[in-house]
């Protein structure tokens, strides 16, 4: 009767932790539900989430981790499961600020504050520079030049309602709708090229080109 006693007290811990550990394996998930701070995740996403379903709670779980991972929109997100076979994960998406576009407007990708390729996407609405060459993928931080452009629209934007400008081998190219093109270099300092075009309009008329390139802006 003792060692009975005894092996019951010994199983006790047994039982609440068992089922920690066998039904992780035996539980296969049956829906994925899929939300962002704005709502239902996008199509591409949903499909991608859904790719672990009728797996084992422990694999879907782990391989579900692994696409939000490498998923470069995702900033922060958390998995949690639901009762009786559910797997709920809430994302918070990284926000892009800019775009950059192909020259003939086949494609775009969208770029956050901090340089980094969020995704590519057919049309987009942001402030953006067009480019000749291949778009940098999905990622990939935006390269020194096109990174201080992009910020250059961004700034143009804000002043005049102006979203489009083109790199031009070492330069940016920016068409206004009074006719006026500027020429901006690819480097030096946002503030004081704003500057010098705001200082530049409110004084001198009849513009058709400015050139930003040099110490004392060029006006044709």
């Amino acid at each position: 009767m003792k060692y009975k006693t005894t092996a019951i007290y010994l199983s006790l811990p047994l039982i609440f932790i068992l089922p920690f550990f066998v039904l992780p394996r035996v539980i296969k998930i049956t829906k994925i539900e899929c939300l962002t701070q704005y709502g239902l995740c996008s199509d591409d996403l949903t499909k991608n989430v859904n790719s672990v379903l009728g797996k084992p709670l422990i694999i879907a779980k782990r391989e579900l981790k692994k696409i939000l991972k490498n998923y470069a929109l995702a900033q922060k997100y958390s998995i949690r499961f639901k009762l009786p076979s559910i797997l709920r994960t809430d994302i918070i998406l990284a926000k892009p600020k800019f775009a950059i576009g192909k020259g003939d407007g086949s494609k775009s990708v969208l770029v956050d504050k901090g340089g980094f390729v969020l995704e590519e996407v057919s049309e987009t609405n942001l402030p953006r520079i067009l480019i000749s060459g291949e778009l940098p993928g999905v990622g990939e931080k935006v390269k020194e030049d096109k990174f201080f452009a992009l910020n250059l629209v961004y700034g143009i934007y804000y002043l005049y309602q102006v979203k489009v400008g083109e790199i031009d081998v070492d330069r940016l190219i920016v068409n206004f709708p009074n006719g006026v093109k500027v020429i901006f270099p690819l480097e030096g300092d946002r503030g004081t090229l704003l500057g010098s075009l705001k200082l530049v309009f409110a004084k001198v008329e009849n513009v058709k080109e400015i050139d930003l390139r040099y110490k004392n802006p060029i006006i044709r």
